[in-house]
């Protein structure tokens, strides 16, 4: 490796100040460094010259279907000897210039530099099969000083020959301490990649003598000639019917199962994270504070499953200015968990979601900053053994210079089991929708769609839900922007096609929509609930599509808070 030297450039031989600067080569890359000083000098013409040599990035041979490798050798911070400040490590599916390297997408958690000489890798991962990727770098001292761009390396990722499609059968009933279905794979790849478990533990049945019947009922269905049906099956396997419970009712005489019929709200910023909870009906059911009434930074919620018992969880995490935290409450308002996923010196808050990710008939929780840090999620699952959450995987969907927060939701679209992704990002950049697998092998979210949702010069943020509104038996994504432009709700099937729009409130109100979805009714069609998102009066609306099948009409409506909350809701169903 060359050593630094020192050119001196003048037209003239009068004494003079110059800067003087020292000219590292760092694996081949050309960086002025720190130490540039005025120097009294009087010297005769010295012409530039001084040669750059290629710095060698290798892409290794680790590729897989979203993965490459990369290799290279470190830097000093003294031409040869020392070590380099920091690295910025780029990529894209087009050839990098020095003109376009500030354009490439950043790589995520980069290493420090080692000592000069010393070889790096690093794997870059999130990225799509069968796609070329063109790989650069530069570096840069304490000040810093950056260098000029490396060697352009380039790789591809593999090819998926094909896409495994599961699908799984219901649970089966409780025998000898464990539940089975039969996952099968629609688009028989031959493969097991990402097969939804079969089995899981259950309570053992007692003994044939004192065996009691232990009943567990799906949901009603919607109402069919007058009739509403449900499944009932005895978890403890006592083959007898005693105390079972009716199968078959009028309709709105049998009801929707325990919990299903939630809908949950807290205030967004400017007050306490008051949580309050209404039935189907928008009837207020239940209502508690989350964290400290001194708090008045909001906070965020989901609802699930999220430990396995059978009943519903709210979930509810801290509002922007607060330490990231997430607590986990029952619907009556008890305390049963509270999990820090970053350190308490951080006063980001924290997004929060919750669905069944890995098909095991349990939630997971999926967090994130609300705002202020990069959009890095957190998955963290119950562990029944220790009985806590404990975290199952990290991934990072965006580049690290996006810091203004995602926005989730859940379903499972392909009726394998397992739910989906949806995230949008809330604030400050593009109006996208992006869609995305949660791979159980790999620990990390695989993107599979991506569309517009508003225009693509709209910058104002999106809100999300799901949920089947045209009650086609489809899941249907709902977006709204979240302040700034008239409320426009628009709702697309699960491959970005539109397929309706309606205003929730006049064209003059700019304070935004946040979405949810909900069976207000009992009929089997999920209402489209929606409530200001930015600034405005506390009200919950829930529209229905009606029978022509184009148009949404408002048909009911509650406010959920008095007239001190004023800043926007966030809204929550399961």
């Amino acid at each position: 490796m060359p050593k630094p030297q020192t050119t001196v450039q003048t037209i003239q031989q009068t004494r003079v100040s110059y800067a003087v600067g020292v000219v590292m080569y760092v694996a081949g890359v050309t960086a002025v460094l720190v130490g540039l000083v005025a120097a009294a000098v009087s010297l005769p013409a010295f012409p530039a010259g001084v040669p750059e040599e290629e710095a060698v990035v290798s892409v290794v041979a680790t590729s897989t279907t979203n993965a490459l490798g990369l290799t290279w050798t470190a830097p000093g911070d003294d031409g040869a000897t020392g070590r380099a400040a920091s690295y910025d490590i780029r990529y894209s599916t087009a050839p990098i210039t020095e003109t376009h390297f500030a354009s490439a997408t950043s790589v995520p958690n980069r290493p420090s530099p080692l000592p000069a000489g010393q070889t790096q890798s690093l794997t870059v991962a999130g990225l799509q099969p069968g796609t070329t990727y063109y790989f650069a770098l530069k570096t840069a001292d304490e000040v810093p000083n950056w260098s000029a761009i490396s060697n352009i390396a380039s790789a591809s990722t593999e090819t998926v020959a094909c896409e495994p499609s599961w699908s799984c059968t219901a649970w089966s009933a409780c025998a000898s301490g464990l539940e089975t279905r039969t996952c099968v794979d629609n688009a028989v790849c031959g493969t097991d990649v990402g097969r939804p478990v079969g089995q899981r533990t259950c309570s053992a049945p007692p003994a044939a003598e004192t065996c009691t019947p232990d009943w567990s009922c799906t949901v009603w269905s919607p109402c069919q000639g007058e009739v509403e049906v449900r499944t009932c099956v005895d978890r403890n396997n006592c083959g007898t019917d005693d105390e079972k419970p009716a199968e078959e009712a009028l309709c709105g005489e049998g009801g929707p199962g325990p919990n299903e019929d939630l809908l949950v709200s807290v205030p967004r910023q400017r007050s306490p994270a008051h949580i309050r909870i209404f039935d189907r009906e928008l009837n207020l059911r239940d209502e508690f504070f989350a964290f400290s009434t001194r708090e008045r930074t909001g906070g965020n919620i989901a609802l699930g499953d999220v430990d396995g018992d059978g009943e519903l969880e709210v979930v509810v995490g801290s509002g922007y200015g607060s330490s990231p935290l997430f607590r986990v409450f029952s619907v009556n308002g008890e305390r049963e968990a509270s999990v820090r996923p970053w350190s308490s010196r951080n006063r980001f808050g924290l997004r929060v979601a919750a669905g069944d990710l890995d098909g095991d008939g349990v939630d997971e929780i999926i967090v994130s900053p609300e705002r202020g840090a990069s959009s890095t999620l957190q998955v963290y699952g119950f562990d029944a053994a220790r009985g806590q959450y404990e975290r199952m995987a990290t991934d990072q969907l965006f580049s690290s210079r996006y810091r203004e927060g995602v926005n989730v939701a859940l379903d499972d679209f392909d009726r394998d089991g397992r739910d989906e992704l949806v995230v949008v990002r809330a604030r400050k950049i593009g109006p996208t929708v992006f869609l995305y697998t949660y791979d159980t092998m790999r620990k990390e979210f695989r993107r599979t769609k991506a569309f517009n949702a508003f225009s693509s010069h709209d910058t104002q943020g999106l809100s999300v839900a799901t949920g089947d509104v045209d009650n086609d038996g489809d899941v249907e994504i709902v977006v709204a922007r979240e302040k700034g432009t008239q409320p426009v709700v628009r709702v697309f099937d699960a491959n970005g096609k539109r397929e309706y729009q309606f205003a929730a409130a006049s064209s003059r109100f700019r304070g935004g929509v946040t979405v949810a979805a909900l069976d207000t009714d009992l009929d089997g069609q999920d209402e489209i609930v929606t409530a200001v998102a930015s600034s405005g009066p506390a009200g919950v609306l829930a529209f229905s599509l009606q029978d022509d099948g184009r148009t949404f009409v408002r048909v009911d409506n509650v406010t959920a808070y008095g007239s001190g909350v004023r800043y926007g809701l966030r809204l929550a169903t399961p």
